[in-house]
């Protein structure tokens, strides 16, 4: 069983080296010579073959930027700088408000309750003062 596992990921690895050689738009032979190993030794990789060397595998990730979770774990993107583009952390919108409506916002988060009533207040406010909201609103 551990066998029909190796021949698996020696196959799916191949696949991934395909692929992006076919993403660079290379032959088998540039990609031989780009990664620094025979043209042979690239196409048995390719196919599947024999399992891809730790030297190859760095070459991989220096010269063409490709992350090993996708290669061997198949995670993430076929590029490293796609993954960490991804695990940027977006802008905090709360960073550009007034403190104190940040801060509540903050403490509604953390207390449902506080939250339930601040809805309810704003329902009951926009109920009783409905005309101020739609002047308002429509100068908005």
């Amino acid at each position: 069983m551990n066998r029909d596992k190796d021949e698996n990921l020696l196959k799916e690895m191949g696949h991934k080296l395909s692929q992006l050689r076919q993403n660079l738009k290379e032959t088998r032979s540039q990609m031989a010579d780009r990664l620094g190993i025979w043209r042979s030794t690239y196409i048995r990789n390719e196919n599947g073959e024999t399992p891809i060397s730790y030297k190859t595998m760095i070459s991989l990730v220096n010269r063409f930027g490709v992350s090993l979770d996708w290669m061997v774990l198949n995670k993430g993107p076929m590029y490293f700088k796609e993954k960490e583009v991804k695990n940027e952390q977006p802008p905090n919108p709360l960073d550009s408000l007034n403190p104190d409506f940040k801060e509540l916002i903050e403490h509604m988060e953390r207390i449902p309750m506080l939250k339930h009533e601040m809805l309810l207040s704003f329902c009951k406010f926009k109920e009783d003062r409905k005309d101020l909201v739609e002047t308002a609103m429509k100068k908005a």
